[in-house]
C-alpha cells in the first residue's frame, strides 16, 4: 500500500514539474535537445533482437526494415508502411495457404499447411484441379485437413463445386484428418461424410512415407 502511495505521489511530482519547466524548453538549443533525446532513448534499441528475428523467421525483418529506414523520411508514414507491409505478409499466409504434394504414381496427398478460409480456397481448388489432370491419372485425391482448424461458408460452397468436377472426372476425393467442429460444418452443407475420415487414414499413412512432389 505503502508502495502504491509513494508511486501516486512521485508521478504527481514529474507531472507538476514537467507543467512548469516545459515553458522553458523553449531557451534549450535544438541541438543539445535533440542529442539528450538519443541518448535516452539509444539504450532503449534492442539491437540482439535482430540476430534472433534473423535465426527465427527472417521475413519478420522486411517490416522491421520498412519501419527504421522510413522513419529517417517521416515517423508516421514509417509506421504506417511498416505496418502495411507486415499485413501484407500476413494476408498473402491466408490468400496462399501452402499446399504440399506427395504422390508416386497412384493416390495423390494434398496436405494443407494452414488455416482455409474464403481468400485461400481458390488456391486449394486450383491444386486440386492440377492434381487430377496428372498423367496417369490418379484413382483418388486425398486432402488432409490435419492442420485446418476452421472454415467458412464460401470454403464449403468451393469444395462442393470441386468435389462436383471430380465426379465428373470420375476420381474420388477424400478429407483425412478433420476435425469435429470442420466435420461438422463440411457435412451440414453438403458434403458426404462417406468421404471425411472414412477409410481415407490407410492411404494418408502410406503417402505420408513417400516422397514430397512439390509443396505451393
Amino acid at each position: 500500500m505503502h508502495l502504491i502511495f509513494l508511486g501516486i505521489f512521485t508521478g504527481a511530482i514529474v507531472l507538476l514539474a514537467l507543467g512548469v519547466l516545459t515553458p522553458y524548453f523553449k531557451y534549450i538549443p535544438k541541438a543539445s535537445l535533440a542529442a539528450l533525446i538519443m541518448s535516452s532513448v539509444v539504450t532503449m534499441i534492442e539491437y540482439h533482437i535482430l540476430k534472433n528475428i534473423w535465426k527465427v523467421r527472417r521475413l519478420d525483418l522486411v517490416p522491421l526494415a520498412v519501419t527504421f529506414f522510413g522513419c529517417f523520411y517521416d515517423i508516421e508514414v514509417g509506421i504506417l508502411t511498416g505496418m502495411g507491409v507486415a499485413l501484407c505478409i500476413l494476408l498473402y499466409r491466408s490468400v496462399w495457404p501452402p499446399v504440399t504434394k506427395i504422390s508416386r504414381g497412384d493416390y495423390i496427398l494434398l496436405k494443407i499447411n494452414g488455416n482455409l478460409n474464403y481468400p485461400g480456397i481458390e488456391h486449394v481448388t486450383n491444386e486440386i484441379q492440377a492434381a487430377s489432370i496428372a498423367d496417369p491419372s490418379p484413382p483418388g485425391i486425398v486432402v488432409d485437413f490435419s492442420v485446418v482448424t476452421s472454415i467458412d461458408f464460401t470454403v464449403t460452397q468451393a469444395l462442393l463445386t470441386v468435389l462436383e468436377e471430380m465426379e465428373d472426372k470420375r476420381i474420388p476425393v477424400f478429407f483425412s484428418n478433420v476435425n469435429d467442429e470442420v466435420q461438422d460444418m463440411m457435412i451440414r452443407s453438403g458434403i458426404e461424410s462417406g468421404i471425411i475420415n472414412q477409410g481415407a487414414q490407410c492411404v494418408v499413412d502410406t503417402i505420408n512415407s513417400l516422397e514430397i512432389v512439390s509443396q505451393s
